[in-house]
């Protein structure tokens, strides 16, 4: 049976649910976290995740794939060149591809969720003079779709037609391809937040390029981001997938989900031996769904965050103590009642 371990400020009752294996190893003031293992891909390596509700969709280096969020094999949908981000809008899914346009360039595609077409490409770079070089990351808040760019940490906001494209906030860094590298994108509750993996020795990244989490304002278009957390707690591979829900900033990192106040500052860490190399991740109704690669497959759990409360394991103890001295009481009540019958 697998363990768990968990770093928090405040601790947890948690519960892991993994092919069937279900077991409870703490308790505390907050809430249940439940891990399944919803789909296993051997031979895919899966970057992205999105889900409406009913329906989960990830994508690899070539393809979008989806399937049910209660669990089963990913299904081929749509495939381009180059693939980085997927969202899902209504009767669409989203996703972008760094190289797919006439001249190698960025583009942003939409076709229906259940598959068979058409592919519309809402956004070419080249037609518009390339305001999205090169695309790593897409994220929608449900009316709009935001984009994050590896060259000069660009963000972007633009209509699920298309139309318009505008850019959030300033460059975050110079260098432009000398300094281009992966960054992840969330939004939720009028703020954008961009998981950084961090390369700060890169040509034009000048110390700018630091692995952490980073906030701005989706609808205040000038002001620089503010860092949410960053530095040593993301080193080595820096910030790998993010997403927001619930008022809470999730960034992923190895085997770590990490819970962000998104007025700054680390508030819970969650690991755990079913985690592995955790990529990409999204919020959907209480649960965290996340991409994991592991021996070759590409895993996709669902991490359920339950905030119903539990007792301190102090009150526990004493409850259970005080219940087994109530039995212990009676026992002994029932064993001279049959002692003086006798």
């Amino acid at each position: 049976m697998s363990t768990l371990a968990r770093t928090i400020s405040s601790k947890l009752l948690i519960v892991f649910a993994l092919v069937g294996v279900t077991s409870v190893i703490a308790v505390g003031p907050a809430g249940a976290v439940t891990i399944t293992l919803i789909s296993d891909n051997p031979g895919k390596e899966f970057r992205d995740i999105a889900s409406d509700g009913s329906t989960v969709f990830v994508q690899d280096p070539s393809t979008v794939y989806s399937l049910p969020s209660s669990g089963g094999t990913a299904t081929s949908l749509y495939s381009t060149t180059y693939i980085f981000g997927v969202a899902v809008i209504g009767a669409n899914v989203f996703w972008g591809d760094a190289q797919s346009g006439p001249v190698t360039d960025s583009q942003i595609f939409r076709a229906p969720k259940t598959g068979g077409g058409p592919v519309t490409a809402i956004y070419t770079g080249s037609s518009v003079g390339e305001p999205i070089v090169d695309i790593m990351g897409l994220e929608t808040d449900g009316a709009k779709l935001y984009s994050a760019d590896a060259v000069q940490g660009r963000v972007h906001s633009l209509n699920p037609d298309g139309s318009g494209l505008t850019q959030i906030g300033p460059n975050r860094y110079g260098g432009f391809f000398a300094g281009a590298h992966q960054n992840s994108i969330a939004v939720g509750d009028g703020m954008v937040f961009i998981g950084e993996s961090g390369v700060p020795t890169a040509s034009g990244c000048s110390g700018l390029c630091n692995p952490g989490v980073y906030a701005h304002s989706a609808s205040t278009l000038s002001g620089s981001f503010s860092t949410l957390l960053a530095g040593p707690t993301f080193s080595g591979d820096g910030v790998r997938g993010i997403a927001y829900g619930d008022g809470t900033v999730f960034a992923t990192q190895g085997n770590t989900i990490y819970l962000i106040d998104p007025a700054g500052g680390l508030l819970d860490t969650l690991y755990d031996s079913a985690f592995h190399d955790l990529r990409g991740l999204t919020f959907d109704d209480g649960a965290l769904y996340v991409v994991d690669q592991f021996s070759g497959s590409g895993r996709i759990l669902r991490v359920a965050l339950d905030s119903t409360e539990v007792p301190e394991p102090a009150t526990l103890l004493l409850t259970s103590i005080g219940m087994a001295g109530l039995a212990l009481s009676r026992r002994r009540e029932r064993h001279s009642e049959v002692i003086r019958l006798t």
